[in-house]
């Protein structure tokens, strides 16, 4: 065979194996699988990662308050209470105020004052809409004993039935309430009671002046039914009550 006719072979051989080669590329190019994700599936995740990143920052950020919280020390405030009102003394034994001892809580004077003076508006500040409950809180800032003689006093002379009976309605008005100088368990407490009645004739106003002495006694400490004092009254000492007719006299008015 000659050199041509071997090249025609290989020509005609060439040409049919051709279309073949192409169909394998084109196959080969459609099993190529470009990737791709919509924008707002791409943003979606984006938003969900932040959301869970501030999530877990905020986790971690609550579990370490409430671990500070649990093992920090307990703080320790003492406030004074007095007529003025309450005031901060000492933060973790550390005085407000220059000059002032911070120690143990002792109640003292100006809470047997307190004591006296919740009494005494509890006892003789009569509201009909109140006045059950007043008498409750009254016999609670008194020794057992105490209270039970008390309400058998109360009982025995019919106070409250003549309040209930009357329509008392009656406004207390301290005028003094201080520490005996000789007995500091003693309050002596002086005021008026204004109290508005029912009478045959209509109302009544009626007023008086009372005076008395509160002797207290230590509780077991400080707790609602001693008006947060630390004391109890366990007797009413020297009772007097003086009529005031057509008001308070004045001194120098002309005669």
């Amino acid at each position: 065979m000659s050199a041509r006719a071997t090249d025609n072979l290989l020509r005609t051989a060439t040409e049919q194996t051709k279309p073949f080669e192409i169909a394998d590329q084109l196959l080969d190019h459609s099993a190529q699988v470009i990737p791709y994700r919509d924008v707002r599936d791409v943003r979606l995740n984006r938003v969900l990662s932040i959301t869970a990143l501030v999530q877990s920052a905020m986790l971690v950020l609550s579990l370490g308050i409430i671990v500070y919280l649990a093992t920090r020390p307990a703080q320790q405030v003492v406030i004074e209470r007095s007529s003025d009102g309450d005031r901060v003394m000492a933060v973790n034994g550390q005085a407000v105020n220059s000059g002032i001892a911070v120690g143990a809580d002792k109640p003292g004077a100006n809470d047997k004052k307190t004591l006296a003076r919740e009494w005494a508006a509890a006892r003789y500040g009569v509201d009909p809409l109140t006045r059950e409950k007043d008498i409750e809180k009254m016999f609670r800032m008194m020794a057992p004993n105490a209270a039970r003689a008390y309400a058998a006093v109360m009982k025995k002379n019919g106070e409250l039935e003549r309040e209930s009976t009357e329509r008392w309605q009656a406004v207390w008005k301290p005028q003094v309430v201080e520490v005996d100088r000789v007995n500091p368990y003693r309050i002596n407490v002086v005021g008026t009671m204004e109290i508005t009645k029912k009478a045959a004739n209509g109302e009544q106003r009626e007023a008086k002046q009372i005076m008395f002495g509160l002797h207290t006694i230590p509780d077991s400490g400080r707790a609602p039914r001693n008006m947060q004092t630390g004391f109890l009254i366990d007797d009413i000492l020297d009772f007097k009550e003086i009529p005031i007719e057509n008001g308070p006299a004045s001194t120098l008015a002309a005669p």
